[in-house]
């Protein structure tokens, strides 16, 4: 199963989206309303077959280390890949979407989504990065996520657990 990441923040459980839904706040969308969402928006969810965030994830991390360089890193891609390979179905399940603790949570499914959205184009954009372009990898979420981040932090995961 194809699970949903933000940058290198832990996994989430929670999927949203759908333009019927969009205007409501995460709190006031039920369970059933976000597995819809979630259906009807599969493909903008970041996941770990991202050949981005594999890349920039390896990337990210060997500069960190002060080791990136060409073999390290297409070691790194293929152990992640490899890694990958064991998981039986890399299909997002949006049937498990729970909300979990979210009851305060006064952001939108439109501003979550499009959270989501700049995430998933932010890693996309690191696939085809060599370590020459360490400085360009970030493991922070764009800026649209800022609000997120700040009222809802929850949604993202615990970016202390990294």
């Amino acid at each position: 199963m194809k699970k949903i990441i933000v940058a290198t923040i832990p996994l989430m459980t929670l999927a949203l989206a759908c333009s019927s839904v969009e205007d409501q706040t995460i709190s006031e969308t039920s369970e059933d309303e976000l597995r819809e969402v979630c259906e009807d928006n599969k493909d903008i969810f970041l996941t770990t077959d991202n050949e981005g965030l594999i890349r920039g994830s390896c990337i990210a991390g060997l500069a960190a280390q002060d080791v990136c360089d060409e073999a390290n890193l297409a070691t790194c891609i293929d152990s992640v890949k490899e890694g990958l390979q064991g998981q039986e179905d890399l299909n997002i399940d949006c049937s498990t979407v729970q909300k979990g603790d979210v009851s305060n949570c006064d952001i939108t499914v439109g501003e979550w989504l499009d959270c989501m959205e700049a995430i998933t184009a932010q890693y996309d954009g690191y696939a085809n990065l060599t370590c020459a372009d360490a400085d360009k990898v970030s493991t922070e979420p764009p800026a649209v996520c800022t609000a997120l981040a700040e009222r809802c932090p929850q949604m993202l995961g615990d970016a202390e657990s990294g």
